[in-house]
C-alpha cells in the first residue's frame, strides 16, 4: 500500500508499524511494515527523509 510521506505520523518503537493520519482520536491508522530488521542507519535515514519531505511541503 503506497503511503504519502505527508501522511506519516510516526513509527512504532519496534519498527514493525507505521502510523499514518492525524494524531487525534480516531484519526490514525497503524500499518504493519517490515522495518524491524533494517539497519539502524537505514532507519535513521528513513526517518530523516520523511521529516525533510514533510518540511518541504509546508
Amino acid at each position: 500500500m503506497p503511503v504519502d510521506y505527508k501522511e506519516v505520523a510516526g513509527v512504532s518503537d519496534g519498527w514493525n508499524r507505521i502510523y499514518i493520519g492525524a494524531p487525534v482520536v480516531g484519526g490514525m491508522v497503524a500499518l504493519p511494515v517490515q522495518l524491524a530488521f533494517v539497519s539502524l542507519g537505514d532507519k535513521l535515514y528513513f526517518r530523516n527523509w520523511v521529516e525533510q519531505k514533510q518540511g518541504e511541503s509546508l
